[in-house]
């Protein structure tokens, strides 16, 4: 243990440990008594801000146990991890024991806390179409159920490929998506996505996200892709866009901006390359044009059609 961790502040420890999921929480605080004794407030009760869960028997047991014997009353988040699990949920028995038990567990969750408003939903490239399938049904099943409090879902890490399966969950469940982060890792059907993002009616934050292993830009999602996606989100209620490892130029930009000039308050780019030497002019666009409490602009590259180079402080740009 560092002497820094040994120096932190009752308060300090406590915000620490409110981000931190619960078994992160436990390890954090065992490793040294003062840190312990520092963060018992926050060990008592803010720690209990995220309950992580995957779609096995014992962790699905485990978590609903916290909240039977723990304090959740702060529980703000309970995330599902789309992992590679034990249980193969392809057998009916079992899928149905698991749809119960997260069911079970999303119905306590939400009524140990006031405050618990958000369901994650993690992907994750090897899982199958049983497990959202099971997380679709317990959610229904939460929603059918007049004694919990409203709460929004958000989908993480769900490849373009597999967008498809959204459309199979329906309309109640994909109402309740607020925020959607794509991987983009080949050119895949986009007729899907435009599909399931029409029902997302109270989306508010979508991500698109390249792959670190799709190198070759025929490969990839292109600008005016998402430009025609980006259509089909409720102008009205949608806030916040993000962007990873695109080529574009400032035009490109502006057509997928346009449409949500109304609500848009948001706008992160990292690992982009401007063509034509658009970025200055980009920021002058997003500046003059629209209303945002928030930019954020890492690791922004340049091509002027001679070389291309990475902009040096492009948050100064602003």
């Amino acid at each position: 243990m560092q002497a820094s961790l040994l120096s932190l502040s009752p308060e300090l420890v406590c915000e620490v440990i409110k981000d931190l999921p619960i078994e992160d929480a436990r390890n954090f605080l065992s490793s040294c008594r003062h840190i312990y004794n520092n963060g018992k407030y926050a060990f008592d009760k803010i720690c209990f801000r995220v309950l992580p869960v995957r779609l096995e028997s014992t962790s699905l047991a485990n978590a609903n146990r916290i909240i039977k014997e723990s304090q959740c009353c702060f529980l703000r988040e309970i995330l599902i991890r789309l992992d590679w699990v034990n249980d193969p949920l392809c057998r009916d028995i079992t899928q149905e024991n698991v749809r119960h038990n997260l069911a079970r567990l999303l119905e306590n969750g939400l009524q140990a806390s006031n405050k618990c408003e958000t369901i994650t939903i993690k992907s994750n490239p090897i899982y199958n179409y049983h497990e959202i399938k099971a997380v679709a049904w317990a959610i229904d099943r939460v929603l059918a159920s007049q004694a919990v409090n409203h709460f929004n879902v958000q989908i993480q890490r769900m490849t373009l490929y597999d967008s498809r399966t959204l459309l199979n969950l329906g309309k109640g469940f994909l109402h309740r998506v607020h925020s959607l982060e794509i991987i983009v890792c080949k050119w895949g059907p986009v007729d899907a996505l435009n599909e399931a993002l029409t029902l997302m009616t109270s989306l508010k934050e979508l991500s698109f996200i390249t792959d670190a292993n799709a190198d070759d830009d025929n490969d990839i999602l292109s600008s005016d892709a998402i430009s025609d996606l980006m259509t089909k989100v409720n102008s009205e209620r949608f806030k916040s866009l993000t962007l990873k490892g695109f080529q574009t130029t400032k035009a490109q930009l502006q057509e997928i901006l346009d449409p949500l000039k109304p609500s848009i308050k948001e706008i992160k780019l990292q690992g982009i390359m401007f063509h034509d030497g658009s970025f200055t002019r980009f920021v002058n666009y997003i500046s003059d044009n629209l209303s945002l409490d928030d930019v954020s602009l890492e690791e922004i590259w340049e091509n002027n059609g001679t070389r291309h180079y990475e902009i040096d402080n492009p948050m100064g740009f602003l």
